[in-house]
């Protein structure tokens, strides 16, 4: 979080302020505290091979009684240089910066937007790829086994929705138009539910009807095409 705050100073304007601003947004004295970047990039070089326990002791505290809705979403971020050795790579940018390598940053929080997990992945990452290391992650880390998770199409394949499944974990995401009709196949398919929707008449019907597609018939998983959450 630091760090995106330097991006949007000025570096030369920064080292000249060094130990007033710096030092303010650490909540340290900026009339006698000398801090400055170097400091900071030296105590996150002492975190290297530290941060597992820290971000158990940090959810312990956070939440102590569990969290009920995990978040989850990718960003990535582009580098002039080579970029880490062994995770900067050339993959899709969200900077529309192909021409540069990147990381991808994983991160999970809960329904406030407090982090929960966060994990630097290599930068030409399938974004449905991701999806069942974080479960496994946060399932061994910190114990969650009932939390509802969110995330958007890109990670909405159909084996991670049937891998969720199997782990009994409930979900709400966006799916793709070829997941959707296939959704909307097998809820026509089910005794209980009578929506009118002749087969013909499917794809100018979905974006109409299968938000009121009544909660039994999809159960403990919420589906939603369009970018509205079922």
């Amino acid at each position: 979080m630091v760090a995106s705050c330097f991006r949007a100073l000025n570096w030369r304007w920064l080292n000249k302020a060094s130990g007033t601003l710096l030092a303010a947004a650490c909540g340290l004295c900026q009339q006698s505290e000398t801090f400055d970047q170097d400091d900071l990039y030296e105590a996150m070089d002492a975190l290297n091979g530290r941060w597992v326990p820290i971000e158990k002791k940090l959810y312990a505290e956070a939440f102590p009684q569990g969290v009920s809705l995990v978040l989850y979403d990718l960003t990535s971020v582009y580098f002039e240089g080579k970029g880490p050795e062994g995770l900067g790579a050339y993959g899709y940018s969200r900077d529309h910066r192909e021409d540069r390598p990147q990381i991808l940053l994983a991160v999970a929080t809960d329904q406030e937007g407090v982090p929960i997990h966060l994990e630097v992945l290599r930068g030409n990452r399938a974004d449905t790829t991701t999806l069942q290391g974080l479960l496994a992650s946060l399932q061994r880390r910190f114990g969650l086994r009932k939390a509802i998770f969110v995330f958007d199409s890109g990670m909405s394949s159909t084996l991670n929705l049937e891998a969720m499944r199997k782990e009994d974990l409930h979900f709400v995401t966006r799916l793709s138009s070829r997941l959707c009709v296939s959704s909307l196949r097998n809820c026509l398919k089910m005794p209980s539910l009578s929506c009118g929707i002749a087969p013909s008449s499917w794809s100018s019907a979905w974006r109409a009807n299968a938000t009121s597609l009544p909660a039994e018939s999809i159960g403990k998983n919420a589906i939603s095409p369009g970018g509205r959450l079922a």
